[in-house]
């Protein structure tokens, strides 16, 4: 399937277009022999609504070090993140086990410049993952936070624009991935591999 992750069937809200990429899944059954692995001809089409536009105005360029900008943006996007997380009576930030968003923030960015200290209580792995899940934290973070807004229908494509290419966490993301992947640790460098999607791995 074309389709980003997350999107098996295609664009949502199209159930004409969500049932031909089942038709056609199940139609692989009727083949005679296998396996058989063939690609779907159509790129799903694009979601509707108004243009995106993120809630908060984040002060890209800011003066101050890579740390204090990303400790900025996450109390900034703060209040959106607490009503996204009580509209929709869930949250996706969870996984590194760091119950503080703040903390999480100064330990990716202190790894970074090269002060990776030591991992915060409550963090569910050791390094290299540890990295890992605070990223997928800081991610859904901001990406819920973003959402949040009454009103605002949102592109993945428009949101991933959004957060690799105009906000400090994904300035940091990038570092941290290009950071892994110089390290002579295996691990290390095989973590480098999915911090960013294919799609934006040039750096703006």
């Amino acid at each position: 399937m074309p389709f980003e992750l997350g999107r098996p069937l295609g664009a949502p809200n199209d159930p004409e277009f969500q049932l031909d990429v089942l038709r056609s899944a199940l139609a692989l059954l009727e083949r005679e022999s296998g396996p058989v692995l063939e690609d779907y001809p159509h790129d799903a089409p694009a979601s509707g609504g108004e243009p995106w536009a993120c809630p908060v105005a984040l002060p890209g360029g800011e003066a101050g070090g890579q740390e204090a900008r990303l400790l900025r943006e996450i109390d900034l996007l703060r209040p959106w993140y607490e009503e996204a997380s009580r509209t929709r009576g869930r949250s996706a930030v969870g996984l590194s086990g760091i119950g503080d968003v703040d903390t999480m923030g100064s330990f990716i960015a202190g790894f970074v410049s090269g002060e990776p200290g030591t991992p915060p209580d409550g963090a569910s792995e050791e390094m290299p993952f540890l990295l890992r899940f605070i990223s997928d934290d800081l991610k859904a973070f901001y990406q819920e936070a973003a959402t949040a807004q009454p009103g605002r229908a949102s592109t993945s494509e428009a949101l991933n624009d959004w957060l690799y290419k105009e906000t400090t966490l994904g300035e940091v993301l990038y570092d941290l991935r290009d950071r892994l992947a110089a390290s002579e640790d295996p691990r290390e460098k095989a973590t480098s591999g999915g911090l960013i999607p294919l799609t934006y791995a040039q750096r703006p």
